[in-house]
């Protein structure tokens, strides 16, 4: 190694660090050890161990893992290589490589070989709250600072956040803290989203496509545009192409029927529920409605509120005034009961595992 003096610090061009660096990245074995660091980044899964005892029962195919690996391995130094160490090259080519990007094998495939192929990745932080937005059109914020994101601020460090410096290493699982984040989560934005939503124009909807949100499932057609729109969803938000009559999709359906049938049987005038008391108004006609509201401060009227509490008796059923309260509190009435089930869904959905993970 040349140094510029015989003692002391060494600085300039020939400074150790500089010569071991051109060293390195001379070695025949750097391209495919840039491979190797980057593996894990971009396909989510450890590289194999060669293994070493031929004894083992399952040494035959643990070898055949391995050999799989290093030839992709060689392939994508090759690229690195041949590009003159261009790393956005290796990392195109390793994208658009099948084993980033296959969607399913046929009957032929050697199915005891692939357990690591195709596995999901806990998003970060930053890439959650990049999905909530891209999906639902919405963000996870305080309703009194729109303008922050929850998971990136309050949550960055109980939701697998780093430092990079006391943690420097993002976990590869949930854990309980990230779960509960997760259901917090989920809790939190499934209701506004859902109102605000459903409570606008089709043309003007991100997730939602044109239900009717006072749809009821009293008959098969009802049913079957309810069950449409569970379809469309479960799409939309776990990436799931389910059929109208499959498990998963009627398990969606139950909670939405569910969650409905208790609301509507709850509220009659003769049986009414004290629990249900503080978000119910009694319309016109006598039937108790479901209230919804949303962003008090953006949409707030001074005049509904005594010694900082809601008065609902002011709150009404006039909702074409542009003065009365539900317009100025964002309120969604609905004598149907469907605004809780739907939102029930958006729940439902947000706190499943297939949301947090790519």
């Amino acid at each position: 190694m040349p140094t510029t003096q015989e003692y002391g610090e060494v600085a300039g061009e020939n400074d150790g660090v500089v010569w071991l660096a051109k060293k390195i990245v001379a070695d025949k074995r750097f391209a495919g050890a840039t491979v190797m660091f980057w593996w894990r980044a971009i396909y989510g899964s450890k590289l194999s161990n060669k293994p070493t005892v031929s004894s083992d029962s399952d040494f035959d195919k643990k070898l055949s893992i391995y050999n799989q690996e290093q030839q992709e391995i060689k392939e994508a130094a090759a690229v690195f290589s041949a590009s003159n160490q261009n790393l956005k090259e290796m990392f195109k080519y390793m994208i658009l490589a099948p084993r980033f990007r296959v969607l399913s094998v046929d009957d032929s495939a050697q199915t005891d070989l692939l357990e690591d192929v195709g596995i999901g990745r806990l998003l970060s932080p930053e890439a959650l709250n990049n999905k909530i937005k891209a999906t639902t059109g919405y963000q996870w914020s305080l309703f009194w600072d729109e303008k922050q994101d929850e998971l990136l601020r309050s949550y960055y460090m109980f939701y697998g956040g780093i430092d990079s410096d006391g943690v420097s290493d993002r976990p590869l699982e949930l854990n309980t803290l990230m779960s509960a984040v997760v259901e917090r989560m989920a809790n939190e934005i499934a209701c506004p989203i859902a109102i605000k939503e459903l409570d606008t124009t089709v043309e003007n909807r991100n997730l939602f496509s044109d239900i009717n949100p006072r749809l009821e499932p009293i008959s098969d057609a009802n049913i079957l545009k309810i069950k449409t729109e569970i379809q469309n969803l479960h799409s939309r938000l776990l990436k799931e192409e389910l059929s109208l009559n499959s498990v998963e999709l009627n398990a969606t359906y139950n909670l939405f029927y569910e969650i409905w049938n208790e609301r509507k049987n709850s509220v009659n005038k003769d049986n009414y529920s004290i629990v249900l008391a503080h978000d119910e108004v009694e319309n016109p006609d006598g039937k108790y409605g479901e209230f919804c509201f949303y962003s008090p401060v953006v949409r707030f009227d001074e005049s509904v509120w005594v010694d900082g509490v809601i008065d609902w008796s002011k709150i009404n059923n006039h909702q074409s005034d542009a003065d009365s309260p539900n317009t100025l509190l964002g309120v969604f009435i609905s004598p149907e009961q469907t605004m809780r089930a739907w939102i029930a869904v958006l729940t439902y959905m947000l706190n499943d595992y297939r949301f947090v993970v790519e």
